[in-house]
């Protein structure tokens, strides 16, 4: 790959978590982003159900926007069906791979995939690019099946991708359905409580057992804006983790979140649920890739992004 100027910028899925940061960052450094999303408003947003749009849609959008790079940060997880997942995280890369491909003037394609594309790997190992997939849930297939149809795409012809393996993103606004985000509003529920003279109400979890390698929104963000730039020397298809590349266990990020909160929140552990991501309870994700690739290393210390979180919890 080549690294060339970025101008214009579409960005899938920009009112979800990653989305609306991605969108941000993008615009503070100077580019016109065009934000795609079924809820999107706005002078340059453009409404589309991607989950339903056909690739004739999809290439009648690129055409009139002319995109420099398309980031897709489309990605079904909570409270959707494995049916959901495969048209969100599987067919619409492989319909994405179709249509630039067919441009006159292909974009650059940057692809949030997910470490979950992984699987489950032996206590103690840090997974890097070179680890087989192994996914053994609904969530990791489908992410794998949209990245492999992208890197098909890039073999046969289509530029430029790059797929991004991100790990477990923590940051303002973070999804009420992720054990992040569900501490972090509950905390400010229960500030609210504690002002109002109320004792705060316990913070009820399935057992805390698991160690994840967590990295902070922004830091994601960095990465995609290099990507966009393209890799210098890279294949047509670059796979790169973007992690901090450290396990943190899951229960200690939760007893700081309430340490730093400062509200005297009690956390009870009492009863075990299925993951819809899978079993990848003790991974950490090797970064040295993404460092030699982009320049790019994670900046925020953990403390930093926890306390963003627990200030705004909701992205504005």
């Amino acid at each position: 790959m080549t690294e060339t100027t970025v101008r214009a910028v579409v960005v899938f899925g920009s009112t979800g978590f990653a989305g609306r940061h991605l969108c941000a960052a993008f615009e503070a450094t100077g580019h016109r982003v065009v934000r795609v999303s079924r809820r999107e408003t706005g002078r340059d947003g453009i409404a589309l159900d991607l989950a339903a749009a056909s690739p004739a849609a999809i290439a009648g959008l690129l055409a009139a926007t002319k995109p420099d790079v398309v980031i897709n940060s489309v990605g079904a997880v909570w409270g959707v069906t494995e049916d959901q997942m495969t048209l969100l995280n599987a067919e619409l890369p492989a319909k994405l791979a179709e249509v630039a491909a067919s441009l006159p003037r292909p974009p650059r394609v940057v692809h949030l995939g997910s470490v979950h594309e992984y699987g489950p790997v032996a206590p103690g190992v840090t997974a890097s690019e070179q680890l087989a997939p192994r996914p053994d849930s609904g969530y990791g297939r489908t992410k794998l099946a949209g990245t492999r149809a992208l890197l098909a795409a890039a073999r046969d012809g289509l530029p430029e991708v790059v797929v991004l393996r991100v790990s477990n993103i923590l940051g303002r606004g973070a999804p009420p359905d992720s054990l992040p985000g569900t501490v972090a509003h509950h905390l400010a529920a229960a500030r609210a409580e504690v002002a109002a003279g109320r004792p705060a109400p316990a913070l009820r979890l399935s057992p805390l057992m698991s160690f994840r390698d967590f990295v902070d929104v922004r830091d994601v963000c960095d990465a995609v804006l290099h990507s966009a730039r393209g890799v210098p020397g890279g294949a047509p298809g670059t796979v790169l983790n973007v992690a901090r590349g450290e396990a943190v266990a899951v229960r200690e990020l939760v007893h700081r979140m309430v340490e730093l909160s400062g509200i005297p929140v009690e956390v009870v552990e009492e009863r075990a649920c299925d993951s819809v991501r899978g079993t990848i309870s003790g991974q950490r994700y090797d970064i040295s890739a993404a460092h030699r690739a982009l320049g790019w290393r994670p900046r925020r210390p953990l403390d930093v992004t926890l306390r963003d979180m627990l200030r705004r919890p909701v992205a504005r």
